[in-house]
């Protein structure tokens, strides 16, 4: 059910995921794997679609939150359902990428990307992030 390196987290009132990843890129991208798992979409039209997207942020975590919350506004509003990010620019402040989906419809909603228990960090054998979403 979970994408590599994602797990599912318990929480109270909310759901949340655990992210670990060999490099920030890819930590970007299975945080993006993982909430899509979480609203568990229903294909629709098998065209493929991509979005062109630039965020910025004053620091990594506020990154994170940006790029999942623009992943989310997508999928709520444009039934855009992400399968992989392709990054020409990832640092801790900015982020410039082209999304890349297929048409869906979600199963679950998701309300939104919570600042609650956020982290990104850096440690010794990668990256890991927890994100807390709003149901």
């Amino acid at each position: 059910m979970w994408p590599d390196g994602v797990t599912g987290l318990d929480h109270t009132a909310d759901v949340g995921i655990a992210v670990r990843a060999p490099t920030l890129e890819e930590l970007f991208r299975r945080a993006a794997a993982g909430m899509v798992a979480l609203v568990g979409g229903v294909e629709g039209a098998a065209n493929s679609e991509s979005h062109a997207v630039e965020l910025a942020a004053p620091d990594r975590e506020a990154l994170l939150v940006a790029w999942l919350r623009e992943v989310l506004f997508l999928f709520q509003t444009r039934a855009f359902q992400y399968v992989d990010a392709h990054f020409d620019v990832l640092s801790d402040t900015r982020l410039v990428a082209r999304l890349d989906g297929t048409a869906a419809e979600p199963v679950m909603e998701l309300k939104g990307v919570t600042y609650h228990a956020l982290a990104v960090r850096r440690e010794d054998d990668g990256w890991l992030a927890r994100v807390v979403f709003d149901v």
